[in-house]
């Protein structure tokens, strides 16, 4: 078993350097192992708000089993070589597997040393922003199968990981969120020895300019309405929602940025919607350019361009946002926001910076 088969890019869409596990398993574990006088004993770190643990085990014996414990004791495994690797579940949802570890039953003693691997150097990094863009790079590891980018908003956080094969050294993409973050690299080898860089920091300012869509892109879209009147809230919209909600029900789960997650279900539902009316877009919270509504969706019901428009119909469509079990939904809540003295202003412009088409059709 590899540390990864294949590179993965770390995707905007997702949030910062994100991933679309669930955010019950958005941290992936470090496993240890131990030989004691009645096998092996197999232990990881919490995947926070993780239920259960999926173990996978390939080698000389192979299978997988789930557990609800944090570590699992094998009981006079027959010797030989095996690979361990371990996630976290939730709500039918599954997190990164940890960089995995070889066991070697009647060879070494340990997780620090089997197999006569030696120790591995601490890689150095280098980490630089432009815009909305970081780019980030380390020196390549004697003896290293592979890396791990960890990435949190607090010195030491890991909310956010990602693997990355022994033959990459860096990593350069566009991220759709302001602030500090902190980031880290893991050198992995194939005995399971891990060593970590030093941390550092980086800062995303003010965002690169996006295009601005001209009335929302080309693709289809509802014919204006006559002078003085204004366009229905389309009836379909509730089953699209659930439908992604369904297909997608990780990505809904790991919807709430401010607990470590991302807007990948929010632009999966906003893609959909446009590809039936390019009138669908985000809403800026409270009319506040810049301040994205991570639960809501807008409709320019009106005339006018789309970019930035207040004539919009605004719909919730995340019940228990940011709560412990987020459901679909479908309120349109434009009238409430009104009477309480708020707005809703129409932008496609994360989206576009996260790489999707302006044009629906693509």
């Amino acid at each position: 078993m590899k540390l990864i088969n294949a590179t993965r890019l770390l995707s905007a869409v997702c949030g910062v350097l994100a991933i679309s596990a669930s955010h019950a398993a958005a941290q992936a574990p470090t496993v240890t192992w131990q030989q004691n006088s009645e096998g092996v004993r197999i232990e990881w770190t919490a995947v926070d708000r993780a239920t259960h643990y999926e173990i996978q085990v390939a080698g000389t014996l192979s299978g997988q089993v789930q557990t609800a414990n944090r570590y699992a004791q094998v009981t006079s495994p027959p010797a030989g070589t095996y690979t361990v690797a371990v996630r976290g579940l939730a709500s039918g949802a599954a997190g990164p597997f940890s960089v995995p570890v070889t066991i070697v039953v009647g060879g070494g003693t340990s997780s620090s040393g089997a197999g006569g691997c030696g120790a591995l150097n601490a890689p150095n990094i280098n980490v630089s922003t432009s815009g909305s863009t970081v780019n980030l790079t380390w020196d390549q590891v004697p003896g290293a199968i592979g890396y791990r980018v960890q990435v949190g908003s607090t010195p030491g956080g890991t909310q956010l990981s990602q693997d990355f094969a022994g033959n990459q050294t860096s990593f350069g993409g566009a991220i759709p969120f302001l602030g500090t973050f902190y980031v880290r690299v893991l050198a992995g080898s194939a005995c399971g020895g891990i060593a970590t860089s030093a941390e550092k920091s980086f800062t995303i300012g003010s965002p690169t300019p996006g295009p601005t869509p001209p009335s929302g892109g080309s693709g289809p879209r509802t014919p204006d309405p006559a002078p003085g009147q204004i366009l229905p809230l389309p009836g379909y919209a509730a089953q699209v929602v659930r439908d992604i909600a369904s297909a997608y029900h990780g990505d809904l789960f790991n919807s709430c940025v401010e607990h470590g997650g991302n807007n990948a279900f929010l632009f999966r539902v906003v893609q959909a919607l446009r590809q039936r009316d390019s009138r669908w877009g985000l809403n800026w919270k409270r009319g506040n350019r810049g301040d994205l509504s991570q639960d809501i969706v807008t409709y320019n019901f009106g005339s006018g361009p789309d970019e930035d428009t207040t004539n919009v119909y605004i719909t919730d469509m995340i019940g228990g946002h940011c709560g412990s079990s987020p459901t679909w939904n479908w309120e349109d809540v434009t009238v409430k926001t009104r009477e309480g003295g708020g707005i809703g202003r129409w932008t496609l412009q994360p989206y576009l910076r996260a790489g999707l088409p302006a044009d629906p059709r693509q």
